[in-house]
């Protein structure tokens, strides 16, 4: 079918460019740039606050790290499914692109 294989070569190129999305922010470790200890300054209230940003940082990389690798998972499997159904798989094209589906 024309352009069918075209959509599923885009699901499967989104499928990788998530992947590597995922482990480009997995190598990103911006909380040990952060100062350890008291930062040379005893006591000081920093101390807490440095600490909060380097936890936060880090959950939020491994969350992003999550998702971009779900998302690859789930456009690996949508091509896959795709290709398996091709005839249904063309019908539901259609309609999303505006075509009519047959009855």
């Amino acid at each position: 079918m024309a352009g069918y294989s075209a959509v599923l070569e885009a699901l499967r190129q989104a499928g990788v460019a998530a992947r590597a999305a995922s482990e480009t922010i997995g190598g990103v470790d911006a909380a040990s740039c952060l100062p350890t200890g008291d930062a040379g300054m005893p006591g000081a209230r920093l101390v807490g606050k440095v600490e909060a940003v380097r936890a936060a940082w880090r959950s939020r990389i491994n969350g992003l790290t999550s998702g971009f690798s779900d998302v690859s998972v789930a456009f690996a499997q949508a091509a896959q499914r795709y290709d398996a159904n091709e005839e249904a798989a063309g019908a539901d094209l259609r309609e999303a692109t505006g075509g009519r589906r047959p009855v």
